[in-house]
């Protein structure tokens, strides 16, 4: 079971449309403080070979969905 997940209500406009513009998925978490999540989108390049959009996105402005 993969966990998803979505922006908070108060989240600032630039992660919801991260969300609404891709499906993301969670790469990894920052080692150093723990605040910040890579995510990477599903959804390929024109070659097929790298993510259209990959970034970090606060830990505060996203919920993890179980399920």
């Amino acid at each position: 079971m993969q966990a998803t997940h979505r922006p908070i209500k108060g989240a600032e406009r630039r992660t919801k449309n991260r969300f609404n513009e891709h499906t993301l998925v969670e790469v990894r978490r920052s080692i150093n403080t723990g605040s910040w999540i890579l995510f990477e989108s599903v959804e390929k390049d024109d070659k097929g070979r790298f993510a259209k959009w990959a970034g970090w996105i606060a830990v505060s402005e996203v919920e993890r969905i179980e399920g």
